[in-house]
């Protein structure tokens, strides 16, 4: 099966304003040739938190080693590009990866993250060490998902992140887990003036320090209903995904568990693993967004074919 579905599933998964850490088509790494050179895609959609968020990626890999053994198979190093925007900001960079096995791989980025200053962003707030412990009600750390909270402002920080990515697969069944270490980071005369200590990342919806460290993990457990057949077959895939994001500087923490469910279509019309998320995650852990009401998610991700053999032989 194309890993990369366990991939776009997580880092739906990993965020709580529709926007991730990767986007990965072809994740499997170097499959007929031992170089690829392609650009991905994916396209998310969300009811609560920021709503649009798009992903696109050039990734170069190259295989490590040759080998016929599943677990061994796809191996690769590669280096890539990153943008990632939604209407309040955007995020550029670049990136570096090391998969020695099929089943683990390393990445590192960094990004220049850029808030434009519209949708009464970037926001700030007040008291929000310990905002965990704090009600729902209690003004301090005010995060409000609606209305006008402070006057537009934009301003550029940066953030960079490691992320280990664990899958394995048992029969039919497919078990993925992705860890990540972050740490973003502000000038101290940023645009939030002085006095400002918190802000409020519209990615993962926490409020964090102006200089903090995030830890992210998204587990996710799927089921092959349509088995992968290749070419331009659908293969379906159902089941439950985690999604954890805890701010060291705040001790702020947010938690989603929920169904999931995978369209995949391997090849169609000179693409490349065409897929399709729907998502729906209950809150467990959320001062700001509690209530019966769930997050629900809609991503859609494509691939270009490898560029090698017309680009570089």
């Amino acid at each position: 099966m194309r890993r990369s579905l366990f991939v776009t599933c997580l880092v739906l998964a990993s965020v709580a304003s529709a926007t991730g850490a990767t986007a990965s088509a072809s994740d499997q790494g170097p499959d007929s040739n031992d170089k690829n050179l392609y650009v991905e895609g994916m396209f998310v959609a969300t009811y609560q938190r920021t709503g649009l968020f798009a992903d696109v990626r050039a990734r170069y890999r190259q295989a490590l080693y040759a080998h016929d053994h599943e677990a061994l198979h796809s191996n690769f190093w590669g280096v890539g590009f990153i943008e990632q925007a939604s209407p309040v900001f955007s995020e550029t960079g670049v990136y570096a990866e090391v998969q020695p096995a099929s089943f683990f791989r390393l990445t590192a980025a960094y990004q220049l993250v850029g808030y434009f200053g519209t949708f009464n962003t970037m926001r700030t707030a007040t008291g929000c060490d310990g905002a965990q412990s704090l009600s729902a009600t209690d003004s301090r750390c005010a995060f409000p998902m609606t209305g006008v909270t402070a006057a537009g402002r934009a301003d550029h920080g940066h953030r960079a992140w490691v992320e280990a990515l664990s899958q394995a697969q048992l029969g039919r069944f497919h078990l993925s887990d992705s860890f990540t270490a972050e740490r973003w980071w502000f000038r101290e005369d940023w645009a939030a003036g002085e006095g400002a200590t918190h802000w409020i990342n519209e990615q993962l919806a926490l409020p964090q320090r102006r200089q903090d460290t995030v830890l992210t993990n998204s587990a996710m457990a799927m089921f092959d209903v349509l088995p992968d057949r290749g070419g331009s077959n659908p293969h379906l895939m159902l089941g439950a995904m985690s999604s954890l994001n805890w701010a060291v500087g705040t001790g702020y923490l947010n938690h989603r568990v929920g169904p999931v469910g995978v369209l995949h279509v391997p090849e169609w019309r000179g693409l490349r693993d065409l897929s399709a998320v729907l998502m729906v995650q209950f809150y467990t852990h959320d001062r700001y967004a509690r209530g019966p009401v769930p997050f629900v998610g809609l991503a859609l991700s494509v691939s270009t074919p490898n560029f090698v053999p017309s680009a570089l032989r």
